[in-house]
């Protein structure tokens, strides 16, 4: 940022990570996140009603500005719902409550349209499937899927328009919205081959981005992050900056004394990351840095049944 004369405004997203530190005090166990679930779900249920009735939003974006950022919080949501679902001891009351929640975070996610979590979310599902070897997970994801694949919902008709991506020729993509992330994607890659070792600087993306635009004359509107962090990152700061970024994830997992919560967690964010510019996001970076925090204090997640067991013998 110094070398490239970067202003300090441009700056204050990229220190969240140093301001939440504090939470690293913050004791909080994952049986402790039960409580927050179906609060959380059913707030975010009657956001969609209201949202439904009284405003009729084409995607709904909840309590952000955004669609794409309450999406990322929701499906975090989910899947830590389904993580407690199949590795703490639960009455059958409190798995239907977890059940339910589950859907209707399924509901919400669809209902903004925002496919940029699809991918970690499947991917979670067959980390925890792999984990667990646990058939409830298994089922419960049929039930999921089914929900989105038999409902008409933004994110089931967004979903279908991937196909015609092209990553090669950005022109050729008649999806708006599409042809916008393939022309940053190649517009970074450009950046990064000319300036690989410290960036443009983060206030000179915008303007470059424009006249890269202009050049290859496509229908695409300039902005100041390319909708994939390391991309990002790499183009503003430079491949080591990248590194470093990589370097903290790793040494926040080892941190946690190898806590499968917050790999999972960081395995989220690293996902959303690569579909999406998080940091210049605020709400759902900071939700994952808030996360990732408290639950690095709490060494017994995921235990299975029979490590309970021991452990009561002991």
């Amino acid at each position: 940022a110094y070398a490239n004369n970067t202003p300090l405004r441009e700056l204050d997203n990229y220190f969240r990570f140093l301001l939440l530190i504090p939470l690293l005090t913050v004791k909080f166990k994952l049986d402790d996140f039960q409580t927050v679930i179906p609060v959380t779900a059913i707030s975010s249920l009657c956001l969609l009603l209201f949202d439904y009735y009284y405003i009729d939003s084409l995607r709904f974006s909840g309590t952000s500005s955004f669609y794409l950022t309450f999406a990322y919080m929701i499906t975090v949501m989910l899947v830590m719902t389904i993580l407690i679902l199949i590795s703490t001891s639960n009455n059958n009351y409190q798995k239907i409550i977890l059940l339910a929640s589950a859907i209707i975070f399924t509901i919400v996610w669809a209902s903004s349209g925002a496919r940029g979590p699809a991918i970690g979310v499947l991917f979670s599902l067959f980390v925890m499937l792999l984990w667990t070897k646990n058939m409830k997970l298994l089922f419960l994801s049929f039930i999921v899927l089914a929900i989105l694949a038999s409902q008409h919902n933004p994110l089931f008709e967004r979903m279908k328009n991937i196909n015609d991506i092209n990553i090669t020729s950005p022109s050729e993509n008649k999806h708006y919205s599409l042809r916008e992330r393939v022309t940053y994607l190649h517009f970074g890659i450009n950046t990064i081959k000319k300036n690989y070792l410290i960036g443009i600087g983060p206030h000179n993306v915008e303007d470059t981005m424009g006249e890269f635009i202009s050049k290859l004359n496509i229908n695409a509107k300039a902005r100041d992050h390319l909708h994939n962090d390391f991309i990002d990152i790499a183009s503003k700061f430079g491949l080591p900056a990248l590194l470093l970024l990589l370097l903290m994830y790793f040494y926040m997992y080892k941190s946690s004394n190898s806590n499968r919560t917050v790999l999972l967690l960081l395995t989220l964010l690293v996902l959303s990351q690569i579909t999406q510019s998080q940091f210049s996001h605020h709400q759902a970076m900071s939700f994952f840095i808030f996360l990732i925090y408290i639950f690095i204090n709490d060494n017994i997640a995921f235990i299975d049944n029979e490590s309970r067991h021991k452990k009561y013998i002991t």
